[in-house]
């Protein structure tokens, strides 16, 4: 005869017909049962416990354990993740995909990327613009994130990160361990080398002096990165004229000291569009009729963009005007033109 435990669990009570897979014919007493076989296959069968082939106090003891000292080991607290699919393939595996201290053998991580800015495409492009940013996913573990030469993640640790390319031209390399294991994804970083230019609208004014210009739209290159993140700005310099221009000689061109930033639109074959527009203007001279009224005006125009504390000239703009004996003028800049503006 086999003695229960006190408050030995639900499902037995004085009274009342044992489960079925015992003996229907059979009742529980108070906490006695006469056949010490079924007892042990009901603990068996409900909490998982095989006391079968254990000494008699030890069967009393582990019962009582399991029964009250200890439920969390069948209340399904403090559960494990389980891979593998039945209990008897399953294997523990906490967050970060440890198994006993051990990498797990049958887990293959994967690691992803896609850029904030929709353009250009690819998204899993692996060549950036200055401080462009990039979501790193690694399936199907959490992993301890670390960058190489430049840029940072945020969060260091997760399935989901991050990366910030750097205001400054590098490779920068991210690597995430997971589980014993390590994926690594590196990036080629780099600064804006073009501008070119769209013209919307010309300006002429009839004033009966040669005068030419016009609005143009702005676009920082190269276009297979985008540069949403840096600002842009002009330096002034003196103005280099000849013929009827020389008025103008060492003037210079009024350079916005404020930085402008760009919109994510890429733009194939241009790049990166600016915010606003640039007004390229000769102006003119008022003075008596001419003959003659060829001359010329040209503006070398440093160009400067910074991103995340970094600044760095990186090209020079031409601005220039030309104009003919007759008076017709024509400007240009960044490949856009005005086209030939006559004398009115």
């Amino acid at each position: 005869m086999y003695t229960m435990p006190a408050n030995g669990g639900a499902g037995i009570s004085s009274g009342r017909r044992l489960g079925k897979g015992l003996s229907g014919s059979r009742r529980a007493t108070g906490t006695m049962m006469e056949n010490r076989e079924a007892c042990l296959a009901w603990i068996n069968d409900i909490f998982g416990l095989d006391l079968e082939g254990a000494p008699q106090e030890a069967r009393v003891g582990a019962g009582s354990a399991a029964l009250g000292a200890q439920p969390v080991s069948f209340l399904g607290r403090g559960k494990k993740k389980k891979t593998g699919g039945d209990d008897a393939g399953g294997t523990d595996i906490d967050d970060t995909g440890s198994k006993g201290g051990k990498p797990p053998k049958d887990v293959t991580l994967k690691l992803t990327s896609e850029t904030e800015a929709k353009q250009p495409s690819p998204r899993n492009r692996t060549k950036l613009g200055v401080g462009e940013r990039v979501t790193l996913k690694l399936k199907p573990l959490s992993g301890d994130w670390v960058v190489a030469g430049g840029g940072s993640v945020n969060p260091a640790k997760g399935s989901k990160v991050v990366f910030t390319a750097p205001g400054a031209p590098g490779t920068c390399t991210v690597t995430v361990t997971a589980a014993g294991k390590t994926e690594q994804i590196t990036f080629t970083v780099i600064g804006p080398s073009t501008v070119s230019m769209e013209r919307r609208k010309i300006r002429h004014d009839a004033v009966g002096y040669p005068n030419a210009g016009f609005v143009a739209r702005i676009f920082v290159g190269p276009d297979d990165v985008n540069f949403c993140k840096i600002g842009i700005t002009e330096d002034d310099c003196p103005c280099v004229c000849t013929g009827y221009w020389a008025d103008f000689n060492g003037i210079g061109h009024g350079a916005n000291p404020d930085a402008v930033g760009l919109e994510q639109k890429v733009e194939k074959g241009m790049g990166t569009r600016m915010v606003g527009q640039d007004n390229i203007w000769s102006g003119y001279i008022d003075t008596r009729k001419l003959d003659d009224w060829t001359g010329t005006q040209t503006f070398n125009i440093p160009w400067n963009y910074s991103c995340d504390g970094n600044s760095a000239r990186f090209t020079t703009v031409v601005h220039q005007v030309t104009t003919d004996a007759k008076g017709t003028s024509r400007a240009t800049k960044g490949g856009a033109s005005s086209g030939d503006c006559k004398l009115k």
